[in-house]
């Protein structure tokens, strides 16, 4: 299954899902304000309600959709 995130406050909160380095409370100001202005959503890929992978779209209001592949959390098995 999917979970969808669009809220940027929480994209925030499981935005350290998938990557190896910590995010910065002093840093949320301007990571907050790239998610507002990309429109910004969370995807949390799930396999039996077990997080396996963590996605991050935006677009720039163009006609090109970015997908960031931030980490496969766990194997599928």
């Amino acid at each position: 299954s999917v979970e969808i995130i669009e809220n940027p406050n929480e994209i925030l909160k499981h935005l350290q899902l998938g990557i190896n380095i910590p995010v910065r409370e002093d840093f949320y100001e301007f990571i907050l304000h790239d998610l507002k202005v990309y429109r910004a959503k969370s995807l949390i890929l799930k396999d039996e309600n077990r997080i396996v992978a963590h996605s991050l779209v935006y677009d720039d209001g163009s006609e090109v959709l970015f997908l960031l592949l931030l980490h496969i959390l766990h194997a599928i098995k």
